[in-house]
């Protein structure tokens, strides 16, 4: 009888903690199209634990998105995504986002991937209040909602990030980049200094990228308690880099994102992770392939 006992106790014990493990809700902006979506499909064909939040500028195309999705997946998969609308540039979809996302989700959430931005020919005030101060306002209004275990937020980069860094003249501008002791008032400052200034030379997508990199580093460093990297998904081809030469799949650029969402990160935070999910330096390029960036 106490073996039966006992029996019944640890599967009671494993089906809690199963439980507990179940439903890791991650949150991915920008997931109508391009890398956003095949980050949102890879994450239900990979993690049958979790359930993704579509978040989408436009309702109609979130929606939209969500129906492609699933007719590529088991019909068990149907229930594991919703399409959010999201529009990361506006502050009063946010705050809808968030009310609509803590009212649904009580439990809280795993993950916030900040994946939507614009690209190249853009004014510096409309690059970087995408690709910037986007993530950074969707962190701001949903980070007490990051209550399951061993929370993240990845911050979709590019190397166009340390390509800007290393072409600047100032070797003190270039460390700048890389001083975790920046606090969020002096990134702000920097925006504000090149707010009206015109994009004479079209680095306004790199300076926004290496914004948000030094940005990862600040929030890691002031949330101790949440696993907060960057990466670049690659060279691939989505709507941001047509006519520009990109050939890989959009899905060939979810293994970094996927290495940041899932992987063993024990320690790494802060970090910046190439398109091959190895730490890479954020001042300078690093080849897919080559020996990971170690700090001096």
């Amino acid at each position: 009888m106490e073996f039966i006992f006992l029996l019944i106790l640890n599967y009671l014990l494993l089906l809690t903690s199963a439980l507990e493990h179940m439903n890791r809700v991650v949150l991915v902006s920008g997931g109508n199209k391009g890398i956003g979506k095949a980050i949102c499909k890879k994450i239900l064909e990979t993690q049958p634990d979790c359930q993704v939040l579509l978040g989408s500028r436009d309702e109609e195309r979130g929606s939209a998105a969500v129906s492609s999705i699933i007719s590529t997946l088991p019909p068990s998969s149907s229930s594991r995504i919703t399409s959010i609308p999201l529009d990361v540039s506006s502050p009063s979809s946010i705050a809808s986002a968030f009310s609509l996302v803590s009212q649904s989700y009580p439990e809280g959430l795993y993950a916030i991937v900040n994946n939507a931005g614009v690209g190249f020919g853009r004014t510096i005030k409309e690059t970087v209040t995408t690709n910037t101060l986007g993530p950074k306002r969707v962190n701001d209004a949903f980070i007490p909602l990051l209550k399951q275990e061993g929370a993240r937020i990845v911050n979709i980069a590019s190397a166009s990030g340390p390509n800007f860094v290393s072409g600047l003249q100032s070797s003190s501008e270039r460390a700048w980049y890389l001083d975790d002791s920046v606090t969020w008032p002096e990134i702000d400052s920097k925006i504000k200094s090149t707010w009206e200034s015109p994009d004479y030379d079209n680095t306004a997508y790199g300076f926004s990228k290496a914004l948000l990199n030094l940005y990862t580093l600040q929030l890691s460093k002031s949330c101790p308690d949440l696993i907060v990297n960057s990466c670049t998904p690659g060279w691939i081809a989505t709507d941001l880099t047509a006519g520009m030469g990109a050939t890989n799949s959009p899905e060939m650029g979810t293994k970094a994102p996927l290495h940041c969402l899932f992987g063993d990160l024990e320690g790494a935070t802060g970090w910046y992770f190439g398109s091959d999910a190895v730490r890479s330096p954020m001042d300078k390029y690093r080849e897919p392939g080559s020996p990971p960036y170690q700090p001096s």
